[in-house]
């Protein structure tokens, strides 16, 4: 991403190949865990970065949408996979009297917002001026 590029969803910019869609997840996590990062932006489906010198904008949308495509996709393959989902928490970082212990249910209430496209690099003049207009 060292020019000016838009990654991941196509509603965004992006390709939309599960090659970017990877790609996306995997800067996400860059940017939410390096040192050399710093979020600038925080709204709802959208967040900015600083990274080095340069800003990026994460995206983010949920997938229910997709979901009816995926099945189909799956109906399509002939090999099948059976996936056994454990739960994030552990119960031991937890006091016995906490009322806030989140549930794998408190989580599945809502369709969580996942990161989708990734626009960037901007300098900080190209951010303010989205802002302005109100792009993010």
């Amino acid at each position: 991403m060292s020019e000016f590029h838009t990654i991941g969803d196509s509603d965004y910019g992006g390709l939309g190949s599960r090659e970017e869609a990877t790609l996306v997840g995997y800067i996400y996590g860059v940017f939410t865990h390096s040192s050399n990062s710093k979020m600038e932006i925080d709204k709802e489906g959208r967040k900015v970065f600083r990274f080095g010198r340069f800003y990026y904008v994460v995206w983010f949308d949920d997938f229910s949408e997709e979901d009816d495509e995926d099945e189909e996709m799956e109906d399509q393959e002939s090999d099948t996979y059976d996936v056994e989902v454990e739960s994030i928490y552990d119960e031991n970082d937890y006091e016995d009297d906490d009322e806030d212990v989140p549930t794998d249910e408190d989580e599945l209430e809502e369709d969580p917002l996942l990161p989708v496209a990734i626009d960037g690099p901007f300098t900080i003049d190209e951010i303010r001026n989205m802002v302005k207009k109100g792009i993010i």
